[in-house]
This record gives C-alpha cells, sequence and structure tokens, in this order.
C-alpha cells in the first residue's frame, strides 16, 4: 500500500528538483514575474495610478501620516477616494485591463504545468507558460469559480463580525465622553476575531487547493468535478496541507522584507504542492481511474 511522504520530505524532494531540474525553476519563476511585473505596470497605467490627479495627493497623504498629523491624513484620503470615484476610465482601458488579469492568470496556469513536468521528469521547458491557454476557457471559468467562492464565504464571515462590531460601537458612543477611551479597547477584541475569521475563509478554500491541479491533469474533466475531486483528495488530509503552507511562513514574512527571495520561494512552494498532489493521487486511486471514482463519491449537491 502506498504512502504518502511526511511533509519534511516532500520540501527536501522540492529542493533537491530545484537543484536538479531543467531548466532550472528559479529562471523560469524569473521569467514568469517579470512578465506579471509589467502586466501589474500596464494595468496600473491603464487603471489611472499614475495620474498626477491621483499620485499627489497620495504624496501628501503619506506625509501627513509620517508627521502625525492623522485628522489631516484622513480628510485628503477622503478627498482623494471622491476624486478616483469621479475618474471614469475608458471602456477600452478597463477591457484591456480585464484581459490582462485574465492573461495573468492563464500564465500562472502554464506555470503549474511545468512544474509538474519538472516533479515529473517529463520534459519541462519554458514554452509550458504557454500551455495554460491550451485550456483557456476552462482555467479562467474555475478562476471565476474560486473567486465567487471566497468572496461569499468572505462576506457571510465578515457580516457575522461587522454587524455585532457596529452594534457595539453605537452602544460605546452612547456612553459618557469620558468613558469612551476605556470602552474603546472592547473593539480590539472583534477586531482579532475578524483577522481569525479571515483565517477560517482560507481553511475553507483548502479543500479546493488542488482543483486547478486536476483540471490540468484531466483535459476530459468538467470543471465542478475538478473541485469535487479536490475536495476528495483532501477530505481527512486539510491538517497535513496546512501544516505544509504554515512551515514556509518564515519565508514569506522574509521575502516580504527581501522581495528578491520570492524567485526561490514561489517553486519551491508549488514544487511541494504538486508532489503533495501526486503522492495523495497515487494513495487514493492507485488505479488510475480518477473519473470512475468521482462518479461513485461525487456529493449530491455536485
Amino acid at each position: 500500500m502506498f504512502t504518502v511522504s511526511d511533509n519534511k520530505t516532500i520540501k527536501l524532494q522540492a529542493r533537491q528538483l530545484m537543484r536538479q531540474s531543467q531548466p532550472r525553476p528559479v529562471l523560469v519563476t524569473l521569467l514568469l514575474l517579470l512578465i506579471l511585473l509589467v502586466f501589474a505596470f500596464l494595468r496600473a497605467k491603464l487603471s489611472g495610478v499614475f495620474d498626477p490627479v491621483l499620485l499627489e495627493p497620495l504624496k501628501e497623504y503619506y506625509q501627513a501620516a509620517i508627521d502625525g498629523d492623522l485628522d489631516h491624513a484622513m480628510e485628503i484620503y477622503q478627498q482623494w477616494m471622491e476624486t478616483s470615484s469621479a475618474i471614469q476610465q475608458p471602456f477600452f482601458h478597463q477591457a484591456i485591463t480585464f484581459a490582462i488579469s485574465i492573461v495573468s492568470y492563464v500564465l500562472t496556469a502554464g506555470y503549474v504545468i511545468f512544474i509538474m513536468n519538472s516533479v515529473r521528469k517529463s520534459d519541462p521547458t519554458v514554452y509550458n507558460l504557454l500551455d495554460g491557454f491550451g485550456q483557456f476557457l476552462r482555467v479562467t471559468i474555475l478562476s471565476f469559480i474560486r473567486s465567487i467562492l471566497i468572496s461569499v464565504m468572505t462576506f457571510i464571515l465578515a457580516m457575522m463580525v461587522l454587524i455585532p462590531l457596529v452594534v457595539l460601537e453605537m452602544i460605546i458612543f452612547s456612553f459618557p465622553q469620558q468613558m469612551i477611551p476605556f470602552l474603546s479597547a472592547f473593539l480590539f477584541y472583534p477586531a482579532c476575531v475578524f483577522a481569525l475569521l479571515m483565517v477560517i475563509v482560507l481553511l475553507l478554500t483548502f479543500p479546493y487547493r488542488f482543483a486547478l491541479f486536476n483540471l490540468l491533469d484531466n483535459p476530459a474533466m468538467r470543471i465542478f468535478d475538478s473541485l469535487a475531486l479536490s475536495r476528495i483528495m483532501l477530505k481527512g488530509n486539510r491538517k497535513r496541507l496546512f501544516r505544509l503552507n504554515l512551515s514556509f511562513a518564515g519565508f514569506i514574512l522574509l521575502s516580504l522584507l527581501f522581495p528578491p527571495l520570492l524567485i526561490w520561494l514561489i517553486p519551491y512552494i508549488h514544487a511541494s504542492w504538486v508532489i503533495l498532489y501526486d503522492e495523495l493521487k497515487t494513495a487514493q486511486f492507485p488505479q488510475g481511474d480518477l473519473l470512475d471514482t468521482l462518479g461513485e463519491d461525487r456529493p449530491e449537491d455536485e
């Protein structure tokens, strides 16, 4: 019976892969990040971020915040929000921005294909970055569905916290003025709960982590089947995936201080995910009958 490796072994295999695989995952990651950086610049340019009308107030806002003049900073920010909402971007610019977002995600899907081929030693090549366009529509729809799932979960959990928080704030400000600073400390706890709920949202999306992997691995698979299969694969393995992700927390924090570290960290994380995905797939579907198994185990609501 096939046994799934522990996270330490998975990460060791991922590091060995990064040293031995050709082309080097670090170099392909650098290429992808440069492309995405250019796309991000174009999106910002088209959306008017570099417009002096919007840029100058932001400089004043940060300067006021640094100087400690928070009232003036908030006044500038409110004016900036009103100005930015009043500026209407041409439809052509909006369409191009949307297209750039879609192409960015499809290139990321191609990057996943590259990592899969590297892990499986299946002739990886830099041109794998373009392979996502072979499933352009499916990849785009999956991205849209996952975004909706995350948005709905976030909205529901946020309302569960924000509504009581607003009520609590109204109650606090109904007290005498001298008691408000003391009572306002209680707002800190709902804020902590809100942060905790955001973590819960991430945990709730864990079952769909391998949906894109399933979709790219099985061109005949339906989009919702890829989500359902990911949920089946991670049933009983969410803690394993959570611990694997958590083990990268130190590197992620370090990359905030030293962004070039991402060139090494991104393929490291993705390779670890793919190794875990392949081992779970081998352990749970030794005959490779993914679609047949899904037909038997698919939840009724799917």
